[in-house]
C-alpha cells in the first residue's frame, strides 16, 4: 500500500504542469491575489469580478490636493465599479509595486505603490492602502484608500 501511495504521489508531481505549485497559498499570497484580481478586473472591465472582491459595506477613500486644498472623498465602490465596467474608452491598467502585507488573524492590510496607465499612457502614480477581512467567502476588501500624484512619480518599467 505504501508503495502505491508513493507511486501515485510521484505520478501527480510528474504529470503536473511545469511551474505549478501544489502547496497551499500563504495567507499573504491569498491577500495579494485579491489585490491582483482587482487590477485585472479594472483592466478587463469585469463588474462581476470587481463586485466579488468587495465586502457589501466596503468604502473607497480618495485623497489628494486640488487647487491648493486637501481633498478626501469617501464612497461605496458601486459607483466606481459601474464607471469602470461601463467605460468604452482605452484600456485602464494599474500596476503595483513592492506591496507590504500585514496579517493578524482575520484582518489584513496591503500598502503598495502603483502607476496608472490609460491606453498605455502614464496618467498618475500613488499609493493604495487596502484593508481586507476574512469572511465565510474568503478575503474581501473592506476599505481601499488611495493617493493620486501626477508630478514627481518614480520612473518604473
Amino acid at each position: 500500500m505504501r508503495k502505491m501511495i508513493v507511486a501515485l504521489s510521484l505520478a501527480i508531481l510528474l504529470l503536473s504542469p511545469p511551474g505549478s505549485d501544489l502547496r497551499a497559498q500563504s495567507v499573504e499570497e491569498e491577500v495579494i491575489s485579491v489585490v491582483a484580481k482587482l487590477f485585472e478586473g479594472m483592466r478587463t472591465r469585469d463588474a462581476d469580478l470587481l463586485r466579488s472582491l468587495f465586502h457589501a459595506d466596503a468604502l473607497m477613500t480618495g485623497t489628494g490636493i486640488r487647487e491648493g486644498s486637501y481633498r478626501v472623498t469617501m464612497n461605496p465602490p458601486n459607483g466606481w465599479i459601474q464607471s469602470i465596467s461601463s467605460s468604452t474608452g482605452p484600456e485602464i491598467e494599474e500596476k503595483f509595486y513592492d506591496p507590504v502585507v500585514q496579517v493578524s488573524g482575520p484582518l489584513a492590510s496591503v500598502w503598495t505603490e502603483y502607476d496608472l496607465f490609460v491606453g498605455g499612457e502614464f496618467r498618475h502614480c500613488g499609493v493604495d492602502a487596502f484593508h481586507l477581512a476574512m469572511t465565510d467567502d474568503g478575503w474581501k476588501i473592506v476599505h481601499l484608500a488611495d493617493t493620486r500624484v501626477r508630478d514627481g512619480c518614480p520612473q518604473r518599467k
